[in-house]
């Protein structure tokens, strides 16, 4: 175990994959600012008695899809801040660009636009040599 996981707790049984999935999320941004700040932090657990039934997101609700979004994309602009690098992916295929490389193709971006536009054209397949 990491320094910041624990084990399910016996009391509440075990948790469901949700549960655990935030947990660890959890934990991992904690071992990121204990390296970035060399000391530790502990997060409370505590429930409120404010908080109904209804405030909880459901795990396919809009809004816990718009969180996930949201953390894929604090995720993404610290992954950009260590490497220095943007990812593009598409499909099954990423591209990574330095800072510099994608701050020149975001000011270029209507030149590429021109650029798939004219090439939206079908073209014809040839054999090499001809």
């Amino acid at each position: 175990m990491g320094m910041w996981e624990e084990a399910s707790d016996p009391v509440m049984g075990k948790k469901d994959k949700n549960e655990e999935r935030k947990e660890r999320i959890l934990n991992l941004t904690l071992e990121i600012i204990y390296l970035l700040t060399g000391e530790g932090y502990v997060i409370p657990k505590k429930k409120s008695p404010t908080v109904g039934l209804g405030a909880l997101h459901a795990p396919g609700s809009v809004i816990q899809k718009e969180n996930d979004k949201k953390i894929l994309e604090l995720i993404s602009n610290i992954i950009q801040l260590l490497t220095g690098e943007v990812a593009i992916r598409c499909e099954d295929v990423s591209i990574y660009f330095s800072l510099e490389e994608w701050e020149y193709i975001k000011g270029n971006k209507a030149l590429y636009r021109e650029g798939i536009k004219e090439e939206e054209e079908p073209q014809q397949l040839r054999p090499l040599g001809e």
